[in-house]
């Protein structure tokens, strides 16, 4: 409330970003289990993206494709929301924080679908096989990509080797990771 005291305005971009960070941590202490619904997760990455809004301007899109089969399915906590911030700081930062991300699930064939995809600078072919091996070999220490290394460690103690982890050029250059796991209801 500091924020609204001082700029007079619960309006104003400052109120509008610690409102909406304070929704996004609140949602974080509140969790009970590793788990939640794929419509909360979607949710809580539309919060993110809000202030990333706020942080970098309108020059960054977010779509989202998500099947309503797949809304009640249940998926790790904070597994989409690291690629969207991958996809912004790798993808879309290094120029200008302009872009367009896609975010899609589908459920299909007893497995959960999950892509983030960017149009950002993308990454070259040896570097995508890279990152592959370090998320299948290291630990949440590595010193770079913590992120995704830190996904799939979760995403692999969780569904064993039940599951796949992909990077690719994006359909409009950029990058795209996806994930697919056994639907859990």
């Amino acid at each position: 409330w500091l924020a609204v005291s001082e700029t007079r305005q619960e309006e104003s971009r400052t109120s509008a970003a610690i409102i909406t960070l304070a929704e996004l941590v609140r949602t974080c202490m509140e969790q009970s289990d590793n788990f939640t619904t794929v419509a909360e997760e979607i949710a809580h990455v539309k919060k993110y993206m809000e202030i990333e809004r706020l942080r970098f301007g309108d020059g960054i899109q977010c779509r989202y494709e998500v099947d309503e089969a797949a809304l009640p399915l249940r998926i790790l906590r904070i597994s989409l929301q690291p690629l969207v911030e991958n996809a912004i700081s790798h993808g879309l930062k290094p120029r200008g924080c302009t872009g367009r991300i896609e975010v899609r699930v589908t459920a299909e064939g007893g497995t959960l679908r999950c892509s983030v995809e960017d149009d950002g600078v993308g990454m070259p072919p040896g570097r995508m096989q890279e990152l592959l091996q370090t998320c299948r070999t290291e630990y949440v220490y590595a010193n770079q990509h913590v992120g995704l290394v830190n996904l799939s460690q979760r995403i692999k103690l969780v569904y064993g080797e039940q599951y796949e982890l992909t990077l690719c050029a994006g359909r409009c250059g950029g990058l795209r990771v996806e994930f697919v796991i056994p639907q859990v209801k």
